[in-house]
C-alpha cells in the first residue's frame, strides 16, 4: 500500500470524468496504488469503475470502499444491516466491473443493528472472496476492539492531521494492540494545512463551493488557524513547503499507514506524490504538536 492514497471525494462534482482520469493515471505513474471510494453510493464509483483497466489484478490498484451508509428521504442515515452492507458491497462491485473488493470499510458504527447482525455481514463478504480484508471508519476504539475481537481487521480509516489529532491516543493505541492499520484520511486537514485558507476563503476552493464549504469550515476556527500559522512558520524555517510539513508530521506518527488526500486537479497532485518528506527535526515536532494541542508524550 502506497503512503499516499487517492481519495475521491469530488469526483462527479467538481472533478469530472476527464479529469478524474487524468488524476488517476498520474497517480499510477507517480506511483501509487491505493484508491479510496468515500461512500458506496458515490458517483465516483462509475467513473472509476469505467476508468479500471481490464487487465489482470496485477495491473489493478488498491479499492477501498465503504458501507453502511444509505441515502433517505431525509438525508444520510446509518444502516450496518445485513442486508444493506451486502446490498451496497456488491452494487459497488457491480459498478467497479470488479469480482473482490481489496479493502471494505464499514463505514459507521449502528447502535441499532446488532453487532453480531453486522458481524454476519463482515464475515459472509470475507468469507465468500468478494473482499480480500476488512476495515473499519467512525469507529470509536471500544467500538473498533469490540468488532477486532471476532474478526481480522485490517485497517482502519480516520480522519487525522494536525488540525483533527481525535484519533490520539485511544483510537492508535487500540489499533496498535490488534495490529491495525491506520490510513489517516484528510490528511492535509481538508486543504487548510496547504496555507491557502491563511488569508481568508479564495475563490475557487472547497471553501468557496456551496456544497463543501461546510465541510472546510470545520477546520478554519481560531485554533486550527494557530496550527496553520505553526505550519507556515517551520515551512519557512526549513526552507518546505507546508504540505511537506503536514504530510512529514504525519510520517512521523507510529501507526499510520497511509495518508489520504483527495486532488482536484493534477497540479494539486503532483505536489503531494513529489514532496520529499525530510525527517522534522525534534523541536519542529515539539513546537507542532504543542500548537495543534496535544503532547508528544502521548
Amino acid at each position: 500500500m502506497s503512503d499516499i492514497g487517492l481519495g475521491t471525494l469530488e469526483w462527479g462534482g467538481r472533478v469530472d470524468a476527464r479529469t478524474a482520469g487524468e488524476l488517476l493515471e498520474r497517480y499510477r505513474d507517480l506511483g501509487g496504488n491505493l484508491v479510496e471510494l468515500s461512500s458506496a453510493v458515490s458517483p465516483a464509483a462509475e467513473i472509476l469503475g469505467s476508468l479500471l483497466p481490464d487487465a489482470g489484478v496485477d495491473s489493478q490498484p488498491i479499492l477501498c470502499a465503504r458501507s453502511g451508509v444509505r441515502i433517505s428521504p431525509e438525508g444520510p442515515v446509518a444502516d450496518a444491516s445485513r442486508g444493506t452492507l451486502l446490498g451496497q458491497l456488491d452494487a459497488v462491485l457491480a459498478t467497479l466491473g470488479r469480482s473482490a473488493l481489496d479493502l471494505w470499510v464499514i463505514d459507521v458504527w449502528d447502535a441499532s443493528v446488532p453487532l453480531d447482525e453486522t458481524l454476519s455481514a463482515m464475515e459472509t463478504a470475507w468469507r465468500s472472496g468478494r473482499v480480500r480484508y476488512l476495515g473499519l471508519s467512525h469507529h470509536a476504539a471500544w467500538q473498533i476492539a469490540a468488532v477486532a475481537g471476532q474478526l481480522p481487521v485490517t485497517a482502519v480509516l480516520a480522519e487525522h492531521s494536525l488540525v483533527h489529532r481525535a484519533a490520539e491516543p485511544d483510537l492508535l493505541q487500540v489499533c496498535g494492540h490488534y495490529g491495525i492499520g491506520v490510513i489517516a484520511g484528510a490528511a492535509l486537514g481538508r486543504g487548510v494545512l496547504t496555507g491557502k485558507y491563511a488569508s481568508g476563503v479564495p475563490q475557487g476552493s472547497r471553501g468557496a463551493d456551496a456544497a463543501l464549504s461546510g465541510y472546510v469550515s470545520q477546520r478554519l476556527g481560531e485554533r486550527e488557524k494557530r496550527v496553520v500559522q505553526g505550519v507556515l512558520r517551520a515551512a519557512h524555517g526549513l526552507n518546505l513547503t507546508p504540505v511537506q510539513i503536514a504530510l512529514a508530521w504525519s510520517a512521523a506518527k507510529p501507526g499510520i499507514s497511509s495518508r489520504l488526500v483527495a486532488p482536484r486537479d493534477v497540479a494539486q497532485l503532483e505536489e503531494v506524490m513529489t514532496a520529499e518528506l525530510p525527517e522534522l527535526p525534534e523541536e519542529i515536532l515539539q513546537a507542532l504538536d504543542e500548537v495543534s494541542g496535544e503532547s508528544r508524550s502521548i
